[in-house]
């Protein structure tokens, strides 16, 4: 039975909300979504199976740029001047009007796997392959200082490679994951900052060579995408850490919104999170949850493209329509005394995308005269508070669409600098949540027992199987607080539960290596 009562928190790292914020624009029936940009003044170019079609009215109306010559896999690449070039049939076409006419640009025999425009050199990069069997293929990557009139050849990384995705940080940096065509191998991800006289590895903390995709935020970080999870580079030493859990496995597409946090696309599903550990689904709205690619526009509107070729946009600037949950006040509890030398504050996080904390304390219950703080934990600790002085104090969250309703107000009353966190005796039993919480590898549970008795607190994972005994003994009422150091278990959701008399709780925590 007790496998049955854990069996459910599988699902809990990754949380859900139900409120809607897609809705899908007008378009034909039947597209084949190849790429979807969206310019600065919000214009909207879609390429699909069928040709181009541009709205310039964020997606109302659509109408088509060029049916004939741009059906098939094309890719668009902008630069400051708004001058658009495409790619398409092994040809390279230069606009100069958004699009309405086109010029041709030079020819080439070759499949074009990356194009892209780097705002930081504003060079034009462009990655190409082409099968030459029985001779050997040719393949490499080229650049090009005036947006496409000409090409340079840049060197490869070994012989006969084959370059992939490809992506720019400031520093004249370019990133491309490489496939060595000799020894049929993938050999992960390189980089230059000499335009290719010399490439460097730059693989060190990845798991794998296997790159699904590369994304940039707005803070010039390079992330990538494995079978394992996201990994974030150092920008430092360009070694690679875990940004993400391990629900993630397969992320095909990454984005960032205007303040920063992650919306990737893993296994055809849209997720968001502020900070790659609390994931949340944002696929409600959208009637085929099978999502190739998403995009924003200048404004901070998101679009959303299906397999099937529609296209949904969100209904405000923001990834998703709720304030954030109102927060759950833990420690101290209402009416708690409490040493008046150091006191540790701590509620439980709110939802969704929360990105910071507004704690607010006060002498009176009324909130008329406050000390507020503003900070992104779920705990505060204040130091040197008046002594035998009556406190109340409240927390309200922030996202990206505002601050939340603020939660219920709790009192506490200091006691003696000198008196000892264990021999204040508790009204009620409470088992707090773990802090911090995720945690790696160590974290603090704290509970209260008002009555002296047996006391057992253990540990279970996600299937009820014990996995550690952390009290197990006779103890006096009063507050007390454990480490747990889980540096030998592997990563995932677990349990604690409290046990003494007829009291029993049960909190779940979740250990993110």
């Amino acid at each position: 039975m007790k496998n049955t009562i854990f069996a459910f928190l599988l699902l809990l790292p990754i949380a859900i909300y139900s409120q809607s914020n897609w809705v899908p624009l007008n378009l034909p029936n039947g597209l084949t979504p190849i790429s979807l940009t969206c310019v600065s003044n919000s214009d909207l170019y879609y390429c699909t199976s069928s040709g181009i079609l541009k709205s310039t009215n964020s997606g109302i109306d659509w109408f088509t740029l060029d049916a004939t010559r741009f059906g098939g896999n094309c890719s668009f690449v902008m630069n400051p001047d708004n001058f658009i070039i495409q790619s398409a049939d092994n040809l390279f076409y230069l606009s100069t009007d958004y699009g309405n006419e086109w010029f041709e640009n030079g020819s080439y025999t070759i499949h074009n796997t990356s194009l892209i425009f780097s705002n930081n050199d504003y060079y034009l990069y462009m990655s190409y392959y082409k099968d030459n069997y029985p001779s050997a293929p040719s393949s490499g990557i080229r650049n090009s200082t005036d947006f496409g009139v000409t090409w340079n050849y840049m060197n490869h990384v070994h012989t006969w490679d084959r370059f992939g995705l490809l992506t720019t940080l400031p520093g004249n940096l370019l990133f491309s994951n490489v496939y060595d065509l000799v020894y049929a191998q993938k050999l992960g991800i390189y980089r230059t900052s000499d335009n290719g006289l010399g490439w460097i590895e730059t693989n060190s903390g990845l798991p794998s060579m296997n790159i699904l995709t590369l994304a940039t935020d707005n803070s010039f970080n390079l992330y990538a995408s494995q079978d394992s999870g996201i990994y974030k580079m150092n920008s430092n030493d360009f070694t690679w850490s875990k940004f993400t859990n391990e629900a993630l496995t397969h992320v095909t597409y990454m984005e960032f919104n205007l303040n920063n946090d992650i919306v990737v696309v893993n296994n055809g599903k849209l997720f968001i999170s502020t900070d790659g550990k609390k994931w949340y689904s944002n696929s409600v709205g959208l009637e085929n949850v099978n999502v190739k690619i998403i995009e924003k526009d200048s404004d901070g509107y998101f679009y959303a493209v299906d397999t099937g070729g529609k296209i949904y946009k969100t209904l405000t600037p923001h990834l998703i329509n709720q304030l954030p949950s109102s927060p759950i006040l833990s420690y101290p509890i209402n009416n708690q005394q409490v040493a008046s030398d150091t006191v540790k504050f701590i509620w439980n996080s709110s939802d969704p995308l929360v990105t910071e904390y507004n704690f607010i304390i006060s002498k009176d219950s009324l909130f008329s005269t406050t000390t507020d703080t503003t900070i992104a934990d779920t705990t505060v600790t204040l130091v040197n508070l008046n002594i035998n002085q009556k406190y109340y104090w409240k927390v309200s969250a922030y996202n990206e669409v505002g601050w939340g309703i603020e939660s219920e107000a709790a009192s506490f009353i200091t006691g003696l600098t000198n008196v000892e966190a264990d021999q204040i005796i508790p009204n009620k039993f409470n088992l707090y949540q773990n802090y911090p919480n995720p945690f790696n590898p160590s974290t603090k549970i704290s509970w209260q027992s008002p009555v002296s008795g047996w006391q057992t607190l253990k540990v279970y994972d996600v299937l009820g199987n014990e996995v550690a005994t952390l009290v197990n003994e006779y103890r006096n009422a009063g507050n007390y607080e454990i480490n747990f150091d889980a540096s030998k278990l592997s990563s995932g959701v677990y349990c604690y539960q409290l046990r003494t008399g007829e009291f029993v709780e049960t909190k779940k925590m979740i250990l993110v290596k």
